[in-house]
């Protein structure tokens, strides 16, 4: 099969290689869409090998089953689905609660195996994935879903930590309506009776929140901050969420949450 595997530091090459093997818990998934992400643009630009071999990125990966593992034949050959992209142990004390980021199997580092980040991931024609990590998609477009196992999955666990201050007649803030902060608007919505405001330097960025159901939108900026004050009679937001990762959305974010609430988890997420 062919997979774009990076080589040395800097160097990716579309090389020919076998299909992966299967273990008993495993499935062979036929690749219908890979995202690329920020963090393969990282990884290509480190200045050391990321191991002793060559790797097959991509950590954002829709698919088919094409083969299953002896001990998982209950799974069906030919069901669409995304891959969960946190490769943990699934049965220690955090992974049964929910916390498979920070698995106990990970040791002190909690970095589960991510596929194109240690493991081969998707950049391929077939990958091996454990069974545990196919999340079903229905008829769903794979490249319209792929993102969804990270780009999705990162605003809804910074949402999924700020759910108690999240209640009806609040305001939530997504700050940067890029590959992150479109999802969270539309998360928010989904899951919340929050009034939503996003804010973005870029006007078609703020236009893209509105399309995607934003009940404000605002332009960033000086006095930014004030227009949120504003906005929420002097409290702030209930919870503010940077997707943006600057100094200047820190200095945003941090006047706009409400005062109270932002030594708890749900003050300020990112």
């Amino acid at each position: 099969m062919r997979a774009m595997q990076l080589t040395a530091p800097g160097t990716l090459e579309l090389r020919t290689v076998p299909i992966p093997e299967l273990g008993p818990d495993d499935l062979l998934l036929r690749v219908g869409a890979a995202g690329i992400c920020h963090s393969d643009s990282f990884v290509l630009g480190l200045p050391y090998p990321m191991g002793d071999r060559p790797l097959t990125l991509g950590h954002e990966i829709a698919g088919t089953i094409e083969t299953v593992g002896t001990a998982v034949a209950d799974r069906v050959v030919g069901e669409r689905g995304i891959v969960y992209l946190c490769w943990s142990c699934g049965v220690c004390r955090e992974c049964l609660g929910g916390n498979e980021n920070v698995c106990l199997a990970a040791g002190r580092t909690a970095m589960p195996p991510c596929p194109g980040l240690g493991p081969d991931g998707g950049m391929a024609e077939y990958v091996r994935i454990p069974a545990r990590s196919f999340v079903p998609i229905g008829d769903l477009d794979f490249a319209a879903a792929a993102p969804l196992a990270d780009a999705a999955l990162t605003p809804m666990h910074a949402i999924r930590g700020a759910m108690d201050q999240l209640r009806p007649g609040g305001t939530a803030v997504a700050i940067g309506i890029g590959g992150l902060g479109h999802v969270a608007v539309q998360l928010l919505k989904a899951l919340t009776e929050t009034t939503v405001l996003a804010v973005d330097v870029d006007p078609d960025k703020l236009a893209l929140a509105t399309a995607c159901g934003a009940d404000h939108t605002l332009l960033a900026g000086e006095g930014a901050a004030a227009a949120i004050l504003d906005r929420t009679d002097g409290r702030g937001a209930e919870a503010v969420f940077d997707f943006v990762g600057s100094g200047a959305a820190a200095e945003l974010a941090v006047p706009a949450g409400a005062p109270h609430r932002a030594d708890r988890k749900g003050g300020h997420a990112g």
